[in-house]
């Protein structure tokens, strides 16, 4: 896991680098891309973030319970879900596939 959330990261920051060359083309302070997109980066690095850190705190559960490893599967499924936006760009994994 630590491979894809890596992946994401670079991703999104690939992403926001983006987003800085195009709000220097568009002035319009109502455009999508002046607030809206930045918001959206932050969220998609917030969501990563937390699922990552949800994710190894799961794995390392000693206890082995079953709701451990439900939360730790549920959020490989939602990191997984997150690469799918990035599907198309190099270094994306076939294993990160939803199955």
């Amino acid at each position: 896991m630590d491979e894809l959330v890596a992946f994401l990261r670079a991703a999104v920051d690939a992403d926001a680098q983006m987003d800085d060359g195009v709000r220097g083309y568009c002035d319009d302070s109502a455009h999508p891309t002046n607030g809206r997109w930045a918001a959206e980066i932050e969220a998609k690095r917030q969501r990563i973030d937390l699922l990552a850190e949800e994710w190894r705190y799961a794995d390392q559960d000693v206890t082995g319970d079953w709701v451990s490893y439900a939360i730790r599967d549920l959020t490989e499924q939602l990191l997984k879900l997150e690469a799918q936006l990035f599907a198309d760009r190099p270094g994306f994994k076939g294993e990160w596939r939803l199955t």
